[in-house]
């Protein structure tokens, strides 16, 4: 619960005034270049289409036309994710997001209680009901462009904690050398 109250506070923050993640971050996050050029295209991709809708014009209109909208900035943002992850496995071939989760729990990548966690759990929910054959059972979810938002910045949120978690990593090194 503690957690979706975080993820609501820190959607009412307007876009514009949102503290994000630049270039440096995920550089520091993400080794590979391939998975790292996917990630930061994903996440500026998404974060173009969040200020488009919410702080220059609100194109879309009603629930048939954001729906879809919402549902490509989840899968973007569900990107990004997938490339962390990947990034910090061996050897994950091609993996769905449900598989990349599986892997980063059992090798500890992802930890109980952590905001990764809480990413990657709202992250394949979402994921796993954005398929053309769940059309039908849409009205057993929602995905409006406020759940994708808040996916954002549950992304946010997580990034960070994975950049103090290494900063922290860093000085303890660096202090026993």
């Amino acid at each position: 619960m503690r957690t979706l109250l975080a993820v609501y506070d820190g959607s009412l923050v307007h876009i514009l005034d949102r503290t994000g993640h630049n270039y440096p971050s995920f550089f520091t996050l993400i080794n590979h270049r391939g998975l790292l050029q996917f990630a930061i295209e994903n996440y500026y991709c998404a974060e173009n289409l969040l200020e488009v809708y919410f702080a220059q014009n609100r194109f879309i209109a009603g629930h048939t036309g954001e729906y879809p909208l919402a549902r490509a900035i989840v899968g973007l943002l569900a990107g990004v994710l997938e490339a962390i992850l990947a990034d910090r496995l061996p050897n994950v071939g091609s993996k769905t997001l449900g598989g990349l989760i599986a892997e980063a729990s059992k090798g500890g990548v992802i930890q109980v209680g952590t905001k990764l966690a809480a990413l990657s759990s709202l992250m394949l929910y979402l994921r796993n009901f954005v398929h053309a054959d769940r059309q039908a059972s849409q009205t057993e979810y929602f995905i409006d462009m406020n759940v994708a938002n808040g996916c954002r910045v549950a992304l946010d949120w997580a990034v960070s904690e994975m950049l103090q978690a290494g900063q922290r990593q860093s000085s303890a090194a660096s202090s026993t050398i």
